[in-house]
């Protein structure tokens, strides 16, 4: 009896485990479908106004999306960049660990407006 009282709870365990990741990952889903539709007046706007460049860049430029060699997209997720640290889940201090490679030197605003005016 002591043995099935255990596998009952290592099931139950399981089970509850289970379902709070499916209960995360879709809270996940619908923070970014909230969030992605809160833009959509303001895409409009950008897109209606001609602007022909935006540009926005942090730590997650440098995974670029793609983390331990899987693409956003592959993670379950929409494949956005930014939220790469959230939906790969690297933990506070591996993600810092790119920030001494975050080093912009060849960064050139006079070269990047030159482009936006063309």
């Amino acid at each position: 009896m002591k043995k099935f009282s255990a596998f009952l709870l290592i099931i139950a365990s399981f089970s509850c485990a289970t379902l709070q990741k499916t209960t995360v990952d879709k809270s996940i889903e619908k923070t970014w479908k909230q969030m992605n539709a809160s833009k959509e007046a303001t895409k409009t706007l950008f897109n209606n106004s001609k602007y022909g460049m935006f540009i926005h860049w942090g730590l997650y430029s440098i995974p670029g999306g793609v983390w331990e060699g899987k693409k956003m997209g592959e993670m379950g997720r929409p494949n956005v960049a930014e939220w790469v640290q959230y939906v790969a889940k690297i933990p506070r201090a591996e993600y810092a660990k790119l920030a001494p490679q975050f080093n912009p030197t060849q960064f050139d605003a006079d070269t990047i407006a030159k482009l936006a005016l063309k």
